[in-house]
């Protein structure tokens, strides 16, 4: 199966990297570019840039680069032509392919019939009004949202998209029903329950949820797993909030549909909801997509459930976007309201006070250790003291901690100097071996490095330039392989089509280290274009690293010799010593 080129081109031009990447590394806008910490190994601070000009990445950790496609290839383990029908399902590009390559797409055709099964689902049946009026959601929420009823029938949606064409096999992958006992035949999952469909975050239904009627059934229940839903990989109404989450940069997430809906209602269009699981890793980097500021707000039920699932996310929420810069803040909804009721009580004025009084995390963990512990007794102060070490370790401004410390002392009515000792002594415990970082480079082997790098740049950046450095690396062979092989793939370019960019390079190789060499290029070198602002000075460029290259392996040649002379000196090899001495003295002669 092939794909026509310009099919390809069009789903690169379409595919913006930083929205792709975006999706699986929390990133955060530094100047031109976005940083984040890198899905390739494991690091402590970021390192992994994304370049949306160039539309190219790079990890100046692990040096792991190259383009959207790339990194899609890497991080989820696709073929080249996976990631590319992926990106034209995503961009809107239809696929098209050479003459007699193409091949019928049985899961796309799969994903289209069950998006048809779940539009026909919306639309059937009557909105439960009663139900709906006493939770207050208005029609103009209704309409928005597509809330809906589903029968008190055991199998009426089953007959009716039956009666509409649909095959039994396709109706059982939808999820919208359950096969009977003796498997004779299926019966609706969904019977007397308010339906709130999921969408994705282009805005199509992928699956329900459904609140019971009665008292006598579980209160929610979701549609299981199917091609277009998976559970854990999705946000309720993050389709209508993530415009307003860029606005105001922060997000609000609450745990309940009708809370969304309600505070869509009264304005705080930036809300979304996790879908009956405890937020997860992929939901929470979603949250963070779209603000820079990367700050979310918790407004969940302030009853003990709600509080566990506060602290489950946040450790979620913290772990995603370490390095990052997260600022989370816990909003405490009075009397023990949910955000529903309380916005319903007090209005859009109301909330706004609560979100304003929202208090960041660690002061708001905290204050949940002392109002667990015992404040008064020894035990209960040394167990307060105990609980809080874990948070305070957590704090990376001196002044903040420093604040924090105090309020803490003073809460238990201890001395500051106790609890700094304690805070040091737990730092001292938790410090571990950092992970072996890259070697560096020596000075000459450096220089050759840089040298080799800015040729392979002006290389790719500027045609006029190509010719003569080419011939004058004609006999030379750099000393990084990918920069040699790299040297090696511009040759061959430059002999088939005189002018080409250095993103042709990325389409042609799909080798993951030819990618990351060039993006490492590209990045480390982007500033010649800056401080070499006319052609006398691209000139001198070419010279000074042409020369540093003769320079660095004279210099290594005569290394060389040397440790030669001291090995057959070592092995009373002294007829051999005597000729490396020769070579040696020749060649101090000859540079002198």
């Amino acid at each position: 199966m092939k794909i026509k080129e310009e099919t390809i081109e069009e789903i690169k031009r379409r595919a913006d990297i930083v929205e792709i990447i975006g999706e699986y590394v929390v990133l955060k806008k530094t100047g031109a570019n976005f940083k984040g910490v890198c899905p390739f190994h494991q690091e402590k601070t970021p390192s992994f840039i994304v370049n949306p000009d160039k539309q190219i990445f790079h990890c100046f950790g692990c040096n792991a680069g190259g383009n959207a496609i790339t990194f899609l290839m890497n991080y989820n383990k696709q073929s080249f032509y996976d990631v590319i029908i992926e990106l034209a399902n995503r961009v809107g590009v239809r696929l098209e392919y050479l003459e007699g390559e193409g091949e019928k797409d049985e899961e796309k055709e799969l994903r289209e019939k069950l998006k048809r099964i779940n539009l026909y689902a919306k639309q059937y049946g009557e909105i439960a009004r009663n139900y709906l009026k006493k939770r207050d959601i208005i029609s103009q929420s209704q309409e928005k949202f597509m809330v809906g009823y589903a029968q008190n029938s055991w199998d009426s949606l089953f007959r009716y998209l039956t009666h509409e064409g649909f095959t039994t096999d396709i109706l059982e992958k939808s999820g919208l029903f359950v096969p009977k006992e003796d498997n004779q035949g299926f019966y609706d999952r969904f019977r007397n329950r308010i339906m709130f469909p999921i969408f994705d975050e282009r805005g199509e239904i992928i699956a329900f949820g459904g609140r019971t009627l009665v008292n006598n059934q579980a209160k929610y229940i979701n549609s299981p797993e199917t091609s277009l839903y998976v559970k854990g990989n999705h946000l309720y109404a993050l389709n209508f909030a993530k415009d307003s989450i860029r606005a105001n940069d922060h997000v609000l997430l609450m745990e309940g549909y009708i809370d969304v809906i309600t505070a869509h209602r009264y304005g705080f269009s930036n809300a979304v909801a996790t879908l009956g699981t405890a937020l997860t890793p992929v939901q929470a980097k979603h949250l963070l997509r779209f603000s820079n500021s990367k700050k979310v707000i918790v407004a969940y039920d302030t009853d003990e459930a709600g509080i566990k699932a506060a602290d489950r996310g946040i450790d979620v929420l913290e772990g995603v976007a370490k390095g990052c810069g997260i600022s989370i803040f816990i909003a405490e909804i009075p009397m023990g309201k949910d955000p529903d009721s309380y916005l319903h009580m007090t209005g859009k004025e109301g909330f706004d006070r609560v979100l304003k009084a929202a208090k960041p995390i660690i002061e708001w963990e905290l204050e949940q250790v002392l109002k667990k512990g015992d404040t008064k007794s020894p035990i209960g102060k040394s167990e307060i003291i105990k609980n809080s070490l874990p948070i305070l370790l957590r704090i990376d401004d001196r002044i903040y901690r420093d604040e924090c410390v105090k309020m803490l002392a003073y809460q238990i009515e201890i001395r500051e100097d106790i609890l700094r000792q304690e805070l040091k002594d737990a730092y001292r415990g938790k410090k571990v071996k950092e992970p072996q970082k890259m070697k560096k480079l020596s000075e000459p082997t450096k220089n050759i490095y840089k040298a080799e790098q800015g040729l392979i740049f002006i290389m790719l950046e500027f045609n006029e330039y190509r010719s003569h450095i080419l011939v004058e690396l004609v006999d030379v062979d750099f000393e990084d392989k990918i920069h040699n092989e790299l040297k090696l793939m511009i040759a061959d370019f430059h002999d088939k089509q005189k002018e080409f960019i250095w993103q042709d390079l990325l389409s042609t190789s799909l080798d993951p280290q030819v990618h990351a060499k060039i993006t490492e290029i590209i990045n480390n070198n982007t500033e010649i274009i800056k401080s070499s602002s006319n052609s006398g000075n691209y000139e001198r460029l070419i010279k000074d690293y042409l020369s540093c290259l003769h320079k660095a392996r004279e210099e290594n040649e005569v290394a060389k010799i040397i440790k030669d002379i001291e090995t057959a000196q070592k092995n009373q090899q002294y007829t051999l010593a005597e000729e490396l001495l020769y070579t040696y003295n020749k060649k101090l002669t000859v540079k002198n």
